[in-house]
């Protein structure tokens, strides 16, 4: 009996900082969850807050609802990591506005695990308008895009773990308006560094 080809695992990751500047905020949770075909896998997912080197300020802390006492007892940086390298085991890797999460995660790669991360990214900001060139593309949200693609938000927002999941059910529904031999995620990927869009 022939064996089945493996499904193409992607992860779908989100990312809450301390702050927008990669260079002098650092990450204070991480959420990801991965993608096998055409199906969210929530047995295969990753959550981890990690201890930063000081506590994020107030406003901060009211965005990504992770108060002083969880940022303390977060996990070490470098273990904490480890161990979602060992999670993404080269997999590809799928974010809303990825640049923001790349440029933190690369300088953390380096800090804490003194290694260059390397993995492929798509963006999902750039690729939502190319799927859905009729709708207005102008300050589109990540629930906004999936509104647009007929799924429904989750009502908790800035939490890592659910903004990943939004973002893997808007990667689906937007790899679903594909022809069927265009949707893997190197397909995906050249559209977008092409720019092409669906007509």
């Amino acid at each position: 009996m022939p064996h089945r080809p493996l499904a193409e695992r992607v992860v779908v990751l989100d990312l809450e900082t301390s702050g927008l500047d990669s260079r002098r905020d650092h990450i204070i949770a991480i959420g990801a969850v991965a993608i096998r075909g055409a199906l969210i896998d929530l047995s295969d997912s990753f959550e981890a807050v990690l201890q930063g080197p000081l506590v994020s300020a107030r406003d901060n802390i009211l965005i990504h609802q992770i108060g002083a006492e969880a940022q303390l007892k977060g996990g070490d940086p470098a273990t904490t990591l480890a161990r979602f390298r060992d999670f993404l085991a080269g997999a590809p890797l799928v974010a809303w506005h990825a640049g923001f999460d790349r440029d933190f995660l690369r300088r953390a790669w380096r800090q804490h695990l003194g290694q260059r991360l390397s993995a492929d990214w798509l963006d999902l900001a750039v690729l939502a308008p190319q799927c859905h060139p009729q709708a207005p593309a102008q300050g589109q949200s990540l629930e906004g895009w999936l509104k647009t693609c007929g799924g429904v938000p989750e009502q908790e927002r800035h939490v890592a773990s659910l903004d990943a999941l939004m973002a893997a059910q808007l990667y689906l529904a937007l790899q679903a308006r594909l022809p069927a031999g265009q949707r893997s995620f190197r397909e995906l990927l050249t559209r977008v560094r092409q720019r092409r869009w669906l007509g």
